[in-house]
């Protein structure tokens, strides 16, 4: 469970929750232009664009979850099982691990035209880091100040799907989330119209009845929708601060809180962190389960320290 936010008010703003049974000391990362970044099967780059975001350092590897570069292009990969298919190594593709994509996105492209052209070949790997690190089942949300897409590994192949919506959740397939939320097409942030019976008088019997019909529940769909609405309705201010609370407000209504969510083996789910980055400066706002004050770190080495444990 997670879901995926792109926000664009007065500041460029995207981030995700994440939603894990157990966390594996995330922390925030950085990867200076410098730092070689490599991969399996497609060349190595010795210099590429700067990126931070929240992950984890294993085996002295960076596992990113979600970045953004120093040219405000952002991603996030979210569990997508049951859905998500990696294929044998193709001559005739860019061969690149699912570990390795936000890397190798973020390296190279400053936009979504960018990135439109760099995954066209993309063939995404059935290869884990280790035996001790099997390979999630993912798909992603990238976006940079002024569009969405979404990437989604399947049987066929990679589908790259336009997200007007900015937003994005797990299964099903974005295919189904873009129909499905049409059925909630009438849903508004205003009292709303008696359409039941329009000859008989009857007002509304208490405040607070704008988004009548939201769903609430933490389901893949109902989080998509529910996102889509407070997106789209959820004023964000005049500076980047109102604007970095309005975020984290909006997320607030989608974080999963101990006990409420439980796995088949009786797990319990829960919103491990929150982050928003500011595209604009490439700053990373984050929250976490225990800690609800807003801290904040730069790609420019301002803000807190980088090593930050979550």
């Amino acid at each position: 469970m997670c879901t995926a936010i792109s926000y664009h008010g007065s500041a460029h703003l995207f981030g995700r929750t994440l939603d894990v049974t157990e966390t594996y000391r995330e922390s925030v990362l950085i990867t200076p232009r410098t730092m070689p970044l490599h991969f399996h099967a497609v060349p190595n780059l010795e210099q590429h664009y700067a990126f931070i975001g929240i992950g984890s350092k294993l085996y002295d590897t960076q596992f990113y979850y979600d970045a953004v570069n120093e040219h405000g292009l952002a991603i996030a990969g979210l569990r997508f099982p049951d859905n998500a298919v990696y294929h044998p190594k193709r001559a005739d593709r860019a061969n690149v691990t699912p570990y390795e994509l936000i890397g190798w996105i973020l390296g190279q492209c400053k936009t979504i035209a960018d990135v439109r052209s760099l995954v066209k070949p993309l063939n995404l790997l059935n290869i884990p880091y280790n035996e001790q690190l099997p390979l999630a089942p993912l798909h992603w949300m990238v976006a940079d100040q002024k569009a969405a897409i979404v990437l989604e590994p399947m049987a066929d192949g990679l589908h790259v799907y336009e997200n007007p919506f900015g937003v994005l959740t797990n299964n099903p397939p974005f295919p189904f989330m873009r129909d499905y939320v049409s059925l909630y097409r009438d849903v508004s942030a205003e009292g709303s119209e008696n359409r039941l019976a329009p000859d008989i008088a009857m007002p509304q019997y208490c405040t607070g009845i704008a988004g009548h019909g939201l769903p609430g529940d933490f389901s893949s769909p109902s989080r998509f929708v529910r996102s889509l609405f407070l997106r789209s309705h959820v004023s964000d201010g005049n500076t980047l601060s109102e604007s970095v609370s309005a975020y984290f407000h909006i997320m607030d209504n989608l974080a999963v809180p101990k006990g409420a969510v439980r796995t088949e083996n009786g797990q319990s789910v829960s919103t491990a962190y929150t982050c928003c980055c500011d595209q604009d400066t490439a700053t990373y706002y984050f929250i976490t389960y225990e800690n609800r004050t807003i801290r904040s770190v730069s790609l420019w080495g301002t803000g807190e320290d980088k090593d930050f444990v979550l």
